[in-house]
Formats: structure tokens, sequence, C-alpha cells
């Protein structure tokens, strides 16, 4: 029984006596570059596109022009009254006192 024992510890040492010594001359193949014949070789190399990722997103709001005589859609009123409630803000903006005209 202590026979196996041992020369399983033998065989791990041998293992890893290898693997050092692998890395080792992996460590010195690293530090010489590359030789001319690995720049022989034709490498493959595959290119695929990535999902593309949307880091913010902002919708859009359309509404139809009052071109089409129609008075009496809803969308194209409220619209209309958000814009000029917008447009009387900034003309009682450009009156206040806290107005700086930051060009264009």
């Amino acid at each position: 029984m202590q026979s196996g024992m041992s020369s399983s510890l033998v065989e791990t040492s041998e293992d890893e006596e290898a693997k050092r010594k692998e890395a080792e001359k992996a460590a010195k193949a690293a530090k010489r570059g590359i030789d001319k014949d690995e720049l022989e070789k034709d490498i493959d190399v595959v290119i695929e596109e990535t999902e593309t990722v949307f880091l913010l997103h902002i919708p859009s709001q359309v509404v139809a022009a009052q071109t089409t005589g129609d008075t009496d859609n809803e969308e194209i009123k409220a619209a209309s009254d958000a814009i000029l409630r917008y447009d009387s803000f900034l003309e009682n903006k450009k009156g206040s006192d806290n107005y700086t005209d930051r060009g264009s």
C-alpha cells in the first residue's frame, strides 16, 4: 500500500516538473518573439457584429399639419396650445432679470 502512495507522489511530482518545464519553454518563446515559420502560417480571423446597445431613447412626437382642413383634431389643438405656451414662456423669459443671450 505504501508503494502505491509513493508511486503516485512520484508521478505527481514528475507531472509538476513537466508542467514547470513546459511553462518555462513557453515563457522563453514569448520573450524571443515570433519566428519566420510562425509569420508564414495562415491565421483565420472571424469578425462578427455584436448586438447594438442603445443608451438613450427619446421617442419623437409627430403631429399632422393643420393644412388638411381638419380643425376638429384634438392632437393638433393640443400641440398648437403647447407651442403657444412655449412661445409665451420664451417671451416672458426675455423680460426677466435672469435672461442671458447665449447665441447659437
